[in-house]
């Protein structure tokens, strides 16, 4: 699995992953994680929201690439996101972009950790108590560019964090209306 992670992340920094891309529905690929995910949420006693104003959310990407993206990012949430608390997802467009955020109220991230948190194997202090092996944010990082999107990151410790993730949207095609 490690060893996979990082090929795909090698392959993706190096441009092999952004051939073929395919007009997608970002809103769909939400909708579609957070129904994989809230079983695990509820189970902690998360809750787990997803907002969204858009009936349609279309970039272009890869379907398992932006599954693989959102899923490590609600993963990292409802990770770090103590019983009683609350992950949010949403998704809104302005100015032909599309942006993506997932918040929690979950422990934080440290400012000296924050930035290399994109960065292979790095995992700092609040982190090493759970599971994981340091890749995951990397992998999200390196398929956000793939696509032309950008990532950062807005934490505060003990209160929680957000990733806020944006893409160009897709230029309207078969009769759908932007």
């Amino acid at each position: 699995s490690i060893i996979n992670t990082t090929l795909i992340i090698s392959q993706t920094e190096a441009g092999l992953f952004s051939s073929g891309l395919e007009e997608l529905d970002l809103r769909e690929v939400a909708q579609q994680t957070v129904d994989i995910f809230l079983p695990t949420a509820e189970a902690q006693g998360i809750t787990l929201i997803f907002l969204s104003a858009q009936t349609g959310s279309f970039l272009r990407g890869k379907r398992i690439a932006l599954q693989k993206m959102l899923g490590n990012l609600v993963d990292n949430a409802i990770k770090f996101t103590p019983s009683g608390g609350r992950v949010e997802i949403r998704i809104s467009e302005a100015g032909g972009r599309l942006s993506l955020s997932v918040s929690d109220t979950g422990c934080g991230i440290l400012p000296q950790d924050r930035e290399n948190i994109f960065k292979r194997f790095y995992r700092g202090d609040g982190s090493r108590s759970k599971p994981g092996n340091g890749l995951g944010l990397s992998l999200v990082k390196a398929m956000v560019t793939a696509f032309d999107g950008t990532i950062e990151v807005d934490s505060t410790p003990g209160t929680g964090t957000t990733f806020r993730v944006e893409f160009p949207c897709a230029a309207p095609s078969d009769g759908r209306q932007a």
